[in-house]
């Protein structure tokens, strides 16, 4: 990619930066944590922008919980936060509903996360969970093809992440919405969720994309890169775009997202984009609305030192501040990776040949820079 790194041109530039943040919006899963697992130094990096005054918000696509249950989750891996701080695409999708005056049934491709939350606003679904799958076509087309299967109070389908997803769901939810009139929603359109290197582990987005063929429509799409999250927080916040940070590990989704809401974007490499990837995208590909030099991240398990440049650089650690690397007289077709986790204060010299004892330094950073094609 063309011109992506901006450099900052000396320590302070960084906290100069933040100043001029009001709010801080993080992604979740691949930024804070993985699974169950968090990803070092989360809780503090939260607890450290909350102490400099800014505000921070948790913008999840993940439609298997309810807020609450993201609630408790928050507390469970001692991150701080208040229900209102989290936005989550379950939420968003009963919310829109009930202020479009919605009062007949949604029929659910889903988990309880999402009819929880419809039933938290007074509105019915239809049961949820693996459908009976007939053994032959003949006796699935004499199970589903009368149709008083059908339920004649439906008028929303909803399609989040379904682990029982199936042919029979696909059927109900496309003659669903042959109905002009149906309402049709997605949680998001993720196109897998964070694995290994030799696993696809399919996201919500496989399952949306199915039922968007069948039925021949487009859904109205409640997770990022689409503004509803955004618009929604700045319902109660007085947020300036200009002010507001998001912090994400999918390029398509979280830095889209910014861009379309404008907001200063960062991503990360501790879950779904890699390094690879950027490094194939061309600048007509995708677009950061504010290319930085650097992309904080948390601790990998493996630590991997590769020195493939010979450009003059400054690592610095700022310890009233998030951790953070300057570039010095880098061109724009280089990126600087920097992994800070934990770490003591120390100093390495400008120039990459002048590391002192290079191993002594691997416990507490990792490096990388790569030339961007």
């Amino acid at each position: 990619m063309n011109n992506l790194p901006m450099t900052f041109p000396d320590p302070s530039a960084f906290e100069a930066f933040l100043k001029n943040i009001d709010a801080v919006m993080f992604d979740c899963d691949g930024v804070l944590w993985v699974g169950m697992k968090v990803l070092p130094n989360a809780p503090e990096l939260v607890k450290k922008l909350r102490s400099m005054g800014k505000k921070v918000f948790f913008m999840t696509n993940n439609s298997t919980k309810t807020r609450d249950e993201f609630l408790v989750k928050f507390i469970s891996l001692e991150f701080e936060a208040t229900l209102e701080e989290i936005v989550s695409t379950s939420f968003l999708a009963a919310l829109h509903l009930k202020e479009n005056n919605f009062n007949k049934k949604a029929y659910v491709i889903g988990t309880p996360g999402v009819t929880k939350e419809l039933q938290a606003v007074n509105i019915k679904s239809l049961p949820i969970g693996p459908d009976i799958v007939a053994t032959d076509m003949v006796t699935w087309a004499a199970d589903h093809l009368d149709k008083t299967s059908l339920d004649p109070d439906v008028g929303a389908v909803i399609v989040g992440f379904d682990h029982h997803f199936s042919y029979s769901k696909l059927f109900k939810a496309a003659s669903y919405l042959k109905d002009p009139n149906c309402i049709f929603i997605a949680t998001n359109t993720d196109e897998s969720f964070p694995s290994g290197e030799k696993m696809v582990i399919p996201g919500t987005g496989s399952i949306v994309n199915s039922v968007k063929t069948a039925a021949q429509r487009e859904p109205v799409v409640m997770g990022k890169p689409h503004r509803i999250p955004f618009d929604y927080v700045r319902r109660f916040h007085n947020l300036d775009s200009n002010r507001v940070l998001m912090v994400g590990d999918r390029a398509n989704t979280d830095i889209l997202f910014g861009t379309n809401c404008g907001l200063h974007t960062l991503l990360v490499l501790s879950g779904v984009t890699t390094l690879q990837e950027i490094q194939e995208w061309s600048a007509s590909d995708f677009h950061f609305d504010w290319r930085m030099s650097f992309s904080i991240f948390f601790k990998q398990p493996k630590l991997d030192f590769r020195i493939l440049s010979e450009m003059p650089i400054e690592i610095t650690f700022h310890t009233s501040c998030v951790p953070f690397a300057v570039v010095m007289e880098v061109p724009s077709n280089i990126a600087l990776i920097v992994d800070l986790h934990s770490f003591t204060q120390h100093e390495l010299l400008p120039g990459i040949r002048n590391f002192k004892s290079l191993l002594k330094y691997r416990r507490y950073l990792q490096f990388s820079v790569q030339s961007v094609k």
